[in-house]
């Protein structure tokens, strides 16, 4: 697989699971009061997990 295919590979998967993970995020808010709560919970972990690799990715430029 050239370095192209590969990376239309990982962008059409990043696509289909941001997809994904927006429906899903959509029915649990519809779900009542667990539903927001969960989805503020993985949005908390969303947010934690970018600066993770946010900052992990600035270090290495370094």
């Amino acid at each position: 697989m050239t370095r192209a295919q590969w990376q239309v590979t990982r962008l059409v998967a990043s696509a289909s699971s941001a997809t994904a993970t927006a429906v899903s995020m959509l029915w649990l808010r519809e779900q009542g009061e667990l539903g927001r709560s969960l989805v503020a919970l993985f949005g908390l972990v969303a947010c934690v997990t970018f600066v993770v690799w946010f900052v992990r990715r600035r270090r290495g430029a370094a």
